[in-house]
This record gives structure tokens, sequence and C-alpha cells, in this order.
């Protein structure tokens, strides 16, 4: 025999939108606009990334305070972009 031991926590949305600063809820859309000039006779390929910068939190139990994990958040913060002609 042994002993076990198990608990699940709930963590809402807007206790990690405030541990975080931001609304971890809200859809983003960013436009930019430029170009590039692709040789005559060659197919261009823009591909676009997103770039992320993470903020990590901790959650602690209302009850009694004591931690009992860990998360992170990930906010879109521009784009990277990579071309290339064939």
């Amino acid at each position: 025999m042994s002993n076990t031991k198990s608990s699940t926590v709930t963590v809402t949305e807007g206790a990690i939108s405030g541990a975080v600063g931001f609304d971890v809820t809200k859809s983003r859309t960013k436009s930019m606009s430029g170009s590039w000039g692709v040789p005559k006779g060659k197919f261009g390929t823009l591909k676009a990334y997103p770039i992320y910068k993470s903020y990590s939190f901790k959650i602690y139990s209302k009850l009694d305070g004591r931690y009992v994990g860990k998360g992170t958040a990930r906010k879109a913060v521009g784009y990277r972009y990579t071309h290339s002609a064939k």
C-alpha cells in the first residue's frame, strides 16, 4: 500500500492577465507594408513569423498561500520576415 495525494487548481484568465500585465485572451492584428523586388523570371516567396515575448508567473493557493505551480504567457510583439527568389 502507498499513500497518494492529488489536487486540481483552477486559474482564471483574469488572474493570469493581472499577473503578466496584459489581456491573455485578446487577439491582436497588426499590418505592415513594404516592397521587395523579385528579379525578372523568378518566383518570389515572402514568409512572416510572429515574435513573442514570454512572461512567467507563479501560482499560489488562495486557501493557504502555498506555491502550487507556474506557467508562461506569450504576447505577440512583432514579426520577422524572410524572403527568397527562385
